[in-house]
């Protein structure tokens, strides 16, 4: 097909300022590399004689195929583009720089991927980077060597103009580039910006690749470094300068336990929010690192920077358990100073107790805020009683040092502030879900499943709804998770209590899986007791992901919970460790499909405001007031 008569699917817009050579090569590969129905509009911005002759031979030769359009002087490359856009109407446009040289099956792949990803606005390409690189002599061979395998990418903090497909939708919403940065340099970073503060996604393809003769017409012009420097000072003004984290995770990375679908999510959101994350590991986590994102559907994201330092700590099931944190710590502390002293971090982000006691005594050699995130008080929670004073010694320590604490309950802050009398400022910001993760619930009408997803520890409270299912005679309890000897456990009490036959177990399972064990569900369960932990510290992830998947929920009556939930209006609070009050609860449910349909609608309009991108927010809010100078 190539250049169009009929309506192309992408305008290709092309500033030229000279370069004929550059130009006329750019032009003969979108030719020859291009069977996609296409139109270029070509702007002269006041380009030598023989580039214009060009030109206007290349308009009066392929009339229906190109848009030509006359400057008489050089008006930069952002009004250029803007006289282009203003003359498209495909449903793509694609801005691409002169000095660009396509490569087979470049705008099909990039085409193909946009019409599957609508929640992706502005798509780049691998290209170059490297000014005064040679071409290769065989480019093709060139580009398969620089791809990975097909259908891979990375979701972006911004994208680049040299080569950038665009959806008509996101030039009818957010506009065209922003004059104000002159002749070029940042506006792509700040059309980025608008498209993503529109709720779009900026992503990169790993499998297409353009050459590019880096920056052929910009660093032909006089003053082109006081124009970058002017327009990035603008951007930052505009836009804020992005927060730098350094979090460091010491220990192996496990989806089994949920501490690390927090840190993953958590990461995540501040990642897509601008921040660069720099994650320390522990060698060989970073492979298994893609595979826990997609385990959540989450992309991956150029702002998270893997970090892999030495680790002497368990990988999971492994025989031979030995273990010792100070080979990570002080392996982790080098790579934190390293950091530092090239200037790539504001905040080190912390939330395990041992990584924080350890930077907090030596924190004269850390110029850096230190921000702890408190899920719990460890001398209180652990098991280890004959410890129980050391650790709360340690907390002491570890929190004195701390410029900033983050506790992701109400309850949790005060009984920090009353038991360690803290002097860093606090800031309550509870745990999150990924909308997006439930928006594609396959569709089920309700059946009388009642489902509990979770580990099955004793302070969860799973063995009252085993019990409370003696007082629910039509329905059928639904376990999703927890180890094989907890289940064994189980079964025996189910057994007990008479109602094997109505309880099933399915163990671990994916995320993704537990979301379809969701959907269609008559009820989802949260009998949590009245440990500590459950009453006043946890923020519990299965609760939003209960008020995301429009799943009914029973729930504890405890502190915690009231922290999110009101009884009767966005679930059902039953006092816990009450079976009897549980199966009543439980039994009502079934029995009134209004209330439970209302629970549920009003849960998940509620969820809203706990989001992964709504958590990540309100931290780098918190962090800014803890590093003003970021």
């Amino acid at each position: 097909m190539g250049m169009s008569r009929e309506e192309p699917l992408c305008d290709i817009i092309i500033p030229v300022w000279n370069q004929m050579a550059l130009t006329r090569r750019c032009i003969d590969s979108l030719r020859q590399k291009t069977p996609v129905s296409f139109r270029m509009i070509l702007i002269d911005n006041g380009s030598d004689r023989g580039t214009r002759q060009y030109l206007e031979n290349l308009a009066a030769t392929s009339p229906e195929g190109v848009i030509l359009i006359r400057n008489a002087e050089n008006r930069g490359y952002i009004r250029a583009v803007n006289q282009g856009l203003s003359k498209s109407s495909a449903p793509y446009v694609c801005l691409l720089n002169n000095d660009i040289e396509v490569t087979a099956g470049w705008l099909e792949r990039l085409l193909r991927f946009s019409d599957t990803h609508p929640e992706v606005g502005l798509l780049n390409c691998l290209q170059n980077h490297d000014p005064g690189r040679a071409r290769p002599e065989n480019l093709e061979a060139f580009a398969r060597a620089q791809v990975q395998e097909e259908g891979k990418w990375e979701e972006l903090d911004h994208t680049t103009g040299g080569c950038l497909l665009i959806r008509r939708e996101v030039l009818q919403q957010i506009g065209f580039l922003d004059e104000n940065f002159g002749m070029g340099h940042w506006e792509d970073n700040d059309y980025a910006r608008r498209a993503q503060a529109r709720g779009y996604r900026c992503v990169r393809l790993l499998d297409t690749y353009v050459w590019h003769d880096v920056s052929g017409s910009f660093k032909r012009r006089e003053r082109w470094r006081e124009e970058a420097q002017r327009n990035e000072k603008l951007y930052y003004q505009k836009w804020g300068r992005p927060l730098r984290l350094i979090y460091p995770v010491p220990e192996p990375i496990d989806l089994r336990r949920a501490r690390f679908q927090q840190i993953l999510q958590t990461t995540h959101a501040l990642a897509r929010k601008g921040c660069q994350i720099h994650l320390i590991l522990g060698k060989g986590q970073a492979l298994a690192f893609p595979e826990a994102l997609s385990a959540y559907g989450l992309w991956p994201h150029e702002n998270l920077r893997l970090h892999q330092v030495s680790m002497l700590r368990p990988a999971v099931d492994r025989f031979l358990r030995l273990s010792w944190g100070g080979i990570f710590h002080w392996a982790a502390f080098g790579r934190v100073r390293r950091l530092l002293r090239e200037k790539k971090a504001d905040v080190i982000f912390l939330r395990h107790l041992k990584s924080a006691a350890f930077l907090s005594a030596w924190k004269k050699y850390v110029a850096v805020p230190l921000i702890f995130e408190a899920h719990e008080i460890f001398f209180r929670t652990t098991e280890r009683k004959d410890r129980a004073e050391a650790i709360r010694k340690q907390e002491q320590r570890a929190y004195s040092g701390m410029d900033g604490i983050i506790a992701i309950t109400h309850g949790l802050a005060v009984q920090m502030q009353e038991t360690f009398s803290l002097a860093a400022p606090m800031e309550i910001i509870p745990d999150g879900v990924n909308l997006e993760f439930f928006q594609n619930l396959p569709p089920r009408p309700r059946d009388r499943r009642i489902v509990y997803a979770g580990q099955l520890y004793p302070w969860k409270g799973v063995e009252i709804l085993v019990a409370a299912m003696r007082f629910v005679p039509q329905g059928e309890l639904h376990l999703v998770g927890g180890s094989e000897e907890r289940i064994l456990g189980l079964k025996q009490l189910a057994a007990r209590c008479g109602v094997g036959p109505k309880v099933f177990f399915h163990g671990q399972v994916p995320a993704a899986e537990v979301r379809n064990h969701l959907a269609g569900a008559a009820m989802a369960a949260l009998p949590l007791t009245r440990d500590l932990i459950s009453a006043c510290f946890t923020s519990p992830l299965k609760l939003f992901e209960y008020m995301a998947a429009r799943t009914p929920i029973i729930a504890s009556d405890l502190p915690s919970a009231r922290e999110i939930l009101s009884d009767r209006k966005n679930a059902l609070l039953i006092p816990p460790d009450d079976a009897e009050a549980w199966g009543r609860g439980m039994a009502e449910l079934l029995g009134n499909r209004v209330l439970a349909e209302e629970l549920a609608a009003r849960a998940f309009e509620d969820v809203k405001e706990y989001t992964w991108e709504k958590r990540a927010e309100k931290i780098i809010r918190y962090l800014r007031l803890l590093a003003p100078g970021c």
